[in-house]
């Protein structure tokens, strides 16, 4: 069952979202994406796990430049796989409206040095409200030492409901501050 509290904070965070005009979701995206760069994170990685924003997601499309391979999610079935693509080679699939790759060396998750992880809420402490699919929690299964999110700063919020399947992230990059979140649950 569904926690309750989820389904309206999610409808909270997507408004606060949808309220961002363009040029302030571009200009938070790349100020997002370079405070995670700034943080050293992404020092000596190979793959990195991002995503392709759709909506008023935060856009982390500047990590193309880096020189990093990207590792894009596809849902196959219950679970993402990921594969070694660029932005340009995507095309819109789960639910018509996510871009995915279709094409691509496929990587195993384990393969993977960082997860770059869209959500709709975090915590400082690393708590993330995602849309419910459990997709994201499935494949940061023992992996969440590697994960982090970004974000607005309108995304930012105290306390978030959590439950056991949950999987937090170790680090929220949003354009303004850097939340380290490093004893978040695996």
């Amino acid at each position: 069952m569904k926690h309750p509290k989820k389904g309206v904070l999610r409808r909270r965070f997507n408004a606060a979202r949808a309220a961002l005009d363009h040029a302030t979701r571009q200009a938070g995206s790349a100020a997002a994406v370079q405070r995670l760069v700034e943080s050293g994170r992404l020092e000596g990685a190979a793959i990195v796990a991002s995503y392709a924003a759709f909506g008023e997601e935060l856009d982390p499309i500047t990590l193309e430049a880096l020189d990093v391979a990207i590792a894009y999610p596809r849902v196959d079935g219950e679970r993402l796989r990921f594969f070694v693509s660029r932005r340009a080679d995507l095309e819109l699939g789960t639910w018509n409206k996510i871009p995915e790759p279709i094409a691509g060396r496929e990587v195993d998750p384990a393969e993977i040095d960082l997860f770059v992880v869209p959500g709709l809420a975090f915590t400082p402490s690393g708590v993330r409200l995602g849309f419910g699919g459990g997709y994201y929690d499935r494949a940061l299964a023992g992996r969440a030492d590697r994960a982090v999110g970004i974000a607005f700063d309108e995304q930012i919020i105290d306390e978030l409901p959590r439950e056991p399947h949950d999987v937090g992230v170790r680090a929220v990059f949003t354009p303004t501050r850097t939340f380290l979140a490093e004893e978040a649950d695996p």
